[in-house]
């Protein structure tokens, strides 16, 4: 593989990682509205508190994914991926 073609291979996945953000923003939004209107429909005089509920309901069964760690490696590499990225670095060098 020459570095051209590894380089364009990057762009390519960073592209892809980009157009997964933007639809993980958008499901992270439709989860926040689903959750306010839950918690509303819980407790109407209380909602705040049913939110709370709801959040804490939200982690434990995050927490007991069996994927759970899979998930946060890969989060914790999109991550990486982005810091690398605003520093303008690259796993191929400029030459």
């Amino acid at each position: 593989m020459t570095e051209e073609e590894v380089e364009q291979s990057i762009l390519a996945i960073g592209t892809e990682i980009l157009t997964i953000e933007a639809t993980l923003s958008e499901l992270k939004v439709a989860v926040n509205i689903l959750l306010n209107h839950a918690a509303t429909q819980m407790r109407p005089n209380d909602p705040m508190d049913a939110l709370k509920t709801l959040r804490t309901l939200q982690k434990k069964a995050l927490e007991s994914d069996p994927h759970a760690q899979e998930i946060k490696n890969a989060q914790e590499l999109i991550k990486a991926l982005q810091e690398l990225r605003k520093r303008g670095g690259g796993p191929v060098g400029k030459s």
